[in-house]
């Protein structure tokens, strides 16, 4: 729906993402429609049919591909079938679809009215944000220089492809991905393609930058830095804190160590200062989600956790991160309840001799909440939506409505551990990789009875299970690693009640059938004399087989960091192998399709409502 025409060359043949207007898309077949045309009043998204949902899943992809691409609050939409169309609209809470209708007549002159009205919108109201604007070419010049110079490999192979700048040819390696110009809080900052870009089109949507920030010296020479901006559409309510709040309620109680460092944060304002808030939201009256657009500058750049060079350095790296998660705990009452892959990352510094030196550090507090906040009662509340699934733990998958506890937290640093075995390192599931994460850490249900999303099972009983589920190919030192960790855990999870917990958190009647293994394994059914004679299961089972003592002691070993610490921290220091320590170079998830570029660790679940709670 138009395009910049300086930048027309490059997209011959194919979408200027980084240049549309808005979206058309045009059916001339009805089964190849996402809506219904010939029926609009029984039923509105044709997602009965295959070529419904799948045409369906096309049109929200290129919005959110657009999305991606540009700094925009909102997007306008026609989607055309023969001589009927509907206008859509798009923002960062969900979409909007007018009914059909006819055009092309005398009688109905929609279809004119909406391109006369787009034609005389401003920039700001087509929606584009204001704060963004496309840099001086002269700028980009000097920005594409600067690169070439940055201190760190590293850090200069992000900038150049933040600046989509080739600097061994000394071209642009990419024009879909512009640079931009953004005002932050007084300062001024260059981004270009995005580090990280959430896939959906809606919800809180992160995007992750490697900023470059531009200041003047006193002598009036500029200097440049490198920053990671995070943008994101947060949740407008009285009870959901702004993260750069978090930061410094840390910074206050002295929790500096292993996390980032907030250079400040901000609602983005439109040009008459007005927060950026989104609108298809209250159109969903069962389910009204306002959302607005924020930011927060971080001075730190640092390495994804996908980058660990062995597997000693990644048990260091998480002990780096539960000891922030610790102190946050501790000494300032915040709760982190996103631990997951994405969030923990490798900051890497060098000494004079440039010898590098790294540490854990744990991000993303958007979605923490303060111990004060927190509901001290065991009873079942509202199930609680909060955090990244794959990484939940099993108990809070298994029973959602459970309050959520520190050690659910604690918890999630194992699931990473394990996540990142699978992912790395060959495994008796390496040939059936996609069915063991999608059943581990993919399974999820919705329950009839309060909608709530319950999963996990296979998790569970690995987490019960006291002998280790995960068997690395040919590493004794990682398979003796993954052995203690489980015995770690099985200990925790023998001190669940499976019963009483049904009878508290599940609402009746209970429509999942338990699995067979809800605690650690029981004393083996050989240790029954078969000469004893046949049970009769008519009758009253002999007590003596249905109350099996868990092969591990019961111990709280979750409820505090100190067992899970001193895991990390001796296979952090001990010497292992050279040959079972390294990790795999490839990455087996993205050979199966597991690990979507740039989107690669399941996004937190959109929905922060538990914050309001």
């Amino acid at each position: 729906m138009g395009i910049d025409s300086q930048n027309a060359g490059h997209c011959v043949g194919q979408p200027a993402w980084a240049t549309i207007v808005g979206l058309i898309e045009v059916k001339h077949k009805h089964r190849h429609c996402a809506f219904d045309y010939k029926d609009p009043d029984s039923r509105f998204v044709r997602d009965h049919a295959d070529n419904g949902q799948k045409a369906f899943d096309q049109f929200i992809e290129d919005a959110a591909t657009i999305f991606a691409h540009q700094h925009r609050t909102h997007i306008y939409a026609l989607y055309v079938y023969r001589d009927q169309a509907r206008i859509c609209f798009f923002d960062r809470s969900g979409g909007v679809v007018s009914t059909p209708f006819h055009y092309g007549t005398k009688a109905d002159t929609t279809f004119q009215r909406f391109f006369y009205r787009l034609a005389g919108m401003s920039r700001e109201q087509l929606g584009f944000d204001p704060t963004a604007v496309l840099a001086d070419e002269s700028v980009v010049d000097d920005l594409r220089a600067w690169a070439a110079a940055v201190p760190t490999e590293y850090l200069r192979k992000l900038v150049c492809e933040a600046l989509c700048w080739d600097p061994t040819t000394n071209s642009s390696s990419s024009a879909e991905w512009p640079t931009y110009e953004v005002t932050f809080k007084g300062k001024m900052l260059y981004v270009g393609r995005a580090a990280f870009t959430s896939r959906s089109p809606c919800g809180r949507c992160t995007r992750g930058y490697v900023a470059i920030e531009r200041e003047t010296d006193e002598d009036g020479s500029t200097i440049y830095s490198v920053r990671y901006l995070k943008d994101s559409w947060r949740r407008v309510h009285s009870k959901c804190r702004p993260e750069h709040e978090v930061y410094a309620r840390l910074a206050a109680q002295g929790v500096m160590e292993y996390i980032l460092t907030c250079l400040g944060g901000e609602d983005v304002l439109g040009q008459a200062g007005v927060w950026q808030q989104t609108r298809a939201g209250v159109y969903v009256p069962s389910e009204p989600s306002l959302r607005g657009h924020y930011r927060i500058l971080l001075k730190e750049v640092c390495r994804p956790l996908s980058d660990f060079q062995d597997y000693r350095d990644l048990a260091l790296i998480l002990g780096d991160a539960l000891s922030a998660h610790r102190d946050a705990w501790v000494k300032a009452g915040v709760l982190h309840r996103d631990v997951s892959y994405n969030n923990i990352l490798i900051y890497e510094t060098h000494n004079d001799e440039g010898q590098a030196t790294l540490k854990g550090l744990l991000t993303d507090w958007d979605l923490a909440k303060y111990k004060e906040d927190m509901d001290s009662g065991s009873g079942p509340q509202k199930p609680d939506g909060v955090g990244t699934w794959y990484f939940r733990s099993a108990v809070s998958k298994r029973w959602p409505t459970k309050p959520y506890t520190v050690s659910d937290d604690i918890e999630s640093f194992v699931h990473v551990y394990h996540y990142c075995v699978l992912r790395f390192h060959a495994t008796q599931y390496s040939g059936v990789l996609v069915e063991c994460v999608n059943m581990t850490y993919g399974q999820v249900e919705k329950r009839v009875e309060d909608g709530a999303y319950v999963g996990g099972f296979m998790k569970f009983s690995q987490m019960c299970n006291p002998h280790s589920m995960i068997t690395p190919s040919n590493n004794k030192m990682l398979q003796a690693l993954l052995q203690e960790l489980a015995k770690i855990t099985a200990a925790q999870y023998a001190t669940i009640d499976v019963e009483e917990y049904d009878r508290r958190y599940n609402p009746a009647p209970q429509i999942l059938t338990a699995p067979q293994q809800d605690r650690a394994p029981a004393v083996p059914p050989t240790s029954y004399d078969p000469a004893g004679g046949d049970l009769e299961m008519d009758g009253d089972v002999p007590e003596a087989l249905i109350d099996f003592e868990p092969l591990v002691p019961p111990r709280l070993t979750l409820h505090d960091y100190m067992e899970l610490l001193r895991f990390f921290r001796k296979w952090g220091t001990i010497q292992w192998r050279r040959s079972d320590c390294i990790r795999s170079s490839q990455d087996l998830f993205k050979k199966v399709g597991l690990a979507p570029s740039k989107d690669n660790a399941f996004e937190s679940s959109q929905s922060e409502s538990s914050q309001l709670e």
